[in-house]
């Protein structure tokens, strides 16, 4: 999983990374053995504000925060994100 996260996170497959749980940044962190360069150019995605403090502490910069804490409320968030950058790019 490590070797494929990398390949995915390197080639610039992925846009966005959308996280609901500490756990979960925690989870991905490891797995990258703390290489956070290769999450430099995706789009961090929290489901709310514990989330995004484990986020921060562990050096990750939080593009969007969801309003709702709920797996649905987290996606709406992304898609208003994209959907303000398109408008301004």
């Amino acid at each position: 999983a490590a070797q494929e996260a990398r390949a995915l996170l390197g080639g610039g497959k992925i846009d966005a990374a959308l996280f609901t749980s500490s756990s979960t940044v925690r989870n991905l962190v490891e797995l990258l053995g703390g290489d956070l360069s290769l999450l430099k150019d995706v789009t961090i995605v929290s489901i709310g504000p514990v989330t995004s403090r484990a986020a921060r502490e562990l050096g990750l910069s939080v593009s969007v925060e969801a309003a709702e804490h709920t797996v649905a409320g987290t996606v709406r968030a992304l898609v208003e994100h994209a959907q303000g950058a398109a408008s301004h790019g």
